[in-house]
């Protein structure tokens, strides 16, 4: 007789549990169905482990440019809202970190970083309309499989002075060669890259900053006499300057072997309509101008409490240029510059000054059909609601 009220309880206790068990929030079955990847990185004679979670339709590809201190992530396919938890090793790249969407540095407010002892990790969503969507993250350290030299070539047209960048494992003495030329059936410039007085059979590395001013368009690379496949280098773009990365095998035997030049499609001299916005800003008019040649003329507004200049262009995607140039008056102090609401790098842009305003400069190919921007300062003046 004591055993049935004992069974009974016992029945009505699992029941209690079963119940209450399905009202816990669970967040591995709440989180959206994701896939997890491994990619074994080989720098030099060690492996590093990069780890990528997301939820987005097909497998990215994962790599790393030792002389940018970069890992790269590409999602290929269509447009998805989606997001993605890269795990880097801590000595692969280390420092200061920067997440790179496209183009462009994204806020600090639209990822989320973590580490631990030995790893770090980034999170972020996008849902961008691109077929390649292409991600970095950025380190001021990383990884190296040898000993980098830098170079800095000053190269003029006779009129201007343009700053090219060269890093190489070029393993001798001798310095490569850096020369400007300049097509006159084209009016535009190309940039001629060669190694030489190396001795020995050796695989290169070279990664080659220069500015869209210089060569911009699309960009063509010829080895000797030959056009290049584009899948054999790393061309990569941040608004100012275009980078062009790639590893070759150099052989002495054969005459030019180690011999490149790299060309553009745009014309040296963009023409651009210039632009004029008077902004009544308190009983007070402020000058705003804009030089561009996007197809459309843009428009321009202030927002006091932002202390924001804030512009947009309408129309189809065009590789254009900008040029923006605001009294020192209305906004000061600290100025950033943002691209669709993210801040840009200040390497994606050419801030100028002078005792009366403040001009940026930066060029854009953006897909959607309205490209907004905005200049930040610190301070500006305040209005009244």
């Amino acid at each position: 007789m004591i055993k049935f009220p004992i069974v009974l309880i016992a029945i009505l206790l699992i029941s209690v549990l079963i119940v209450a068990g399905g009202t816990i929030t669970n967040p591995t079955e709440e989180a959206p169905e994701s896939n997890s990847y491994t990619f074994p990185l080989s720098v030099a004679d060690n492996i590093y482990v990069v780890s990528v979670r997301s939820n987005y339709t097909s497998t990215p590809e994962v790599s790393y440019f030792e002389l940018l201190k970069s890992v790269s992530i590409d999602f290929k396919g269509n447009p998805a809202n989606a997001f993605c938890n890269i795990t880097i090793p801590a000595d692969l790249i280390w420092g200061e970190f920067s997440v790179i969407d496209k183009y462009y540095e994204m806020d600090t407010a639209n990822y989320t970083e973590s580490s631990n002892s030995t790893h770090n990790s980034f999170y972020f969503t996008f849902d961008h309309i691109a077929y390649s969507k292409h991600f970095e993250i950025k380190a001021t350290e990383g990884a190296s499989a040898s000993a980098v030299k830098f170079y800095t070539y000053p190269l003029s047209d006779g009129e201007k002075t343009f700053n090219i960048t060269l890093e190489t494992d070029l393993n001798v003495d001798s310095t490569p060669t850096v020369n400007l030329f300049k097509d006159s059936e084209t009016n535009q410039y190309g940039i001629e890259l060669y190694f030489h007085s190396c001795s020995e059979k050796q695989t290169l590395t070279y990664n080659i900053t220069f500015p869209t001013a210089l060569v911009g368009g699309d960009i063509s690379l010829i080895r000797k006499y030959y056009l290049q496949d584009p899948d054999s280098y790393t061309l990569s773009n941040n608004v100012t300057h275009n980078s062009l990365h790639m590893t070759f095998d150099y052989n002495p035997v054969f005459s030019g072997n180690g011999y490149f030049v790299i060309k553009g499609t745009d014309d040296l001299s963009p023409a651009g309509e210039f632009y004029t916005f008077p902004l009544s800003v308190e009983n007070q008019t402020y000058i705003v101008t804009i030089e561009s040649n996007y197809s459309s003329a843009p428009e321009v507004s202030y927002f006091g409490l932002l202390k924001s200049v804030y512009f947009e262009f309408r129309g189809a995607p065009e590789t254009s240029f900008c040029n923006i140039t605001i009294p020192n008056n209305l906004i000061w102090g600290e100025l950033s510059l943002y691209a669709k609401g993210y801040k840009m790098g200040e390497d994606y842009y050419i801030q100028s000054s002078n005792s009366t305003h403040n001009s940026f400069y930066f060029t854009f190919d953006h897909i959607a059909a309205v490209k907004t921007f905005d200049v930040k300062g610190t301070e500006g003046v305040q209005t009244v609601p």
